[in-house]
């Protein structure tokens, strides 16, 4: 019985495809072909990497190399603001060890047996339109320059985010491929790292960057957050937070969200929300 050929995880092709022949969507696709955009994984994806990892598997000798814990538990990164105290080139060569290069995006092996290749694919851009010949690495930042306004964090908040790892550019530090969904300059302000990322598990985080770390959800919807901030207000803001109901308020009819149905607006009732269609 002959052995069957190496394998490796085409992000172009999205699947399993033999190492000794070209990609073939590679070799026909244009420079002029239209971007798919990042949305998640699609169920055909999703499909195989669950079917893969229910295969024995191991650090390929790439990623092995890399010591990729350490990038989560060691590295340091700045963002631009913390990084104007700081020589660019003294920057870049501290956190060398912790941007590993991945090569040219067409060259890119990704071993289907290796845990860290099969996150490199989930996150790895679908866009076709990209450089084929664009030089790629891994990018430690922290967790708060994903969100609008973490330039108005305090320093010490900063310094206790997690650290995510994405795929960037080789050209600068911070040159993300980003999100296609958003557009312009204004939006993606101060080099903010958009788009797909790996992050450790809390539990798994050391302790002084375990801030906005990334967790296993059941649903979209974790309402145990939002009880416990339900409970520290009723607990610690006493009556500051409680606001009293004008009279009128009482004539006013509502949607029972529990019941379903049109009624007064009950005197015990502790929330109200608007709800309105332009």
């Amino acid at each position: 019985m002959m052995d069957m050929p190496p394998v490796r995880l085409c992000i172009y092709c999205r699947g399993l495809e033999r190492t000794d022949v070209p990609c073939p969507t590679l070799a026909t696709r244009s420079s002029k072909s239209e971007p798919v955009l990042v949305s998640g994984l699609d169920t055909r994806d999703a499909e195989l990497i669950h079917s893969l990892q229910q295969q024995p598997s191991s650090l390929c000798t790439k990623c092995s190399a890399w010591n990729v814990v350490d990038i989560f538990t060691k590295s340091q990164p700045l963002d631009v603001l913390q990084r104007a105290d700081y020589e660019p080139n003294e920057y870049i060569r501290s956190m060398a060890p912790f941007r590993p290069f991945l090569g040219e995006l067409s060259r890119l092996l990704l071993t289907p047996t290796c845990p860290f290749c099969r996150l490199l694919y989930c996150i790895m851009s679908r866009n076709p339109g990209l450089d084929a010949d664009v030089p790629l690495q891994l990018e430690p930042f922290r967790s708060h320059i994903q969100h609008n306004g973490w330039e108005s964090l305090p320093e010490q908040w900063r310094a206790e985010g997690a650290v995510f790892v994405g795929v960037a550019t080789g050209s600068d530090p911070l040159a993300a491929i980003g999100d296609p969904f958003r557009k312009g300059d204004n939006e993606i302000r101060f080099g903010m790292m958009t788009g797909p990322a790996i992050a450790m598990e809390t539990r798994c985080a050391p302790a002084d960057r375990r801030t906005m770390n990334a967790r296993p959800l059941d649903s979209t919807l974790d309402l145990s957050i939002l009880l416990r901030l339900l409970e520290h207000c009723e607990q610690s803001h006493g009556d500051y937070c409680r606001s009293k109901k004008p009279a009128e308020l009482l004539t006013a009819r509502m949607v029972d969200v529990e019941e379903r149905c049109v009624v007064t607006c009950p005197p015990e009732c502790d929330y109200i929300a608007l709800s309105y269609v332009w």
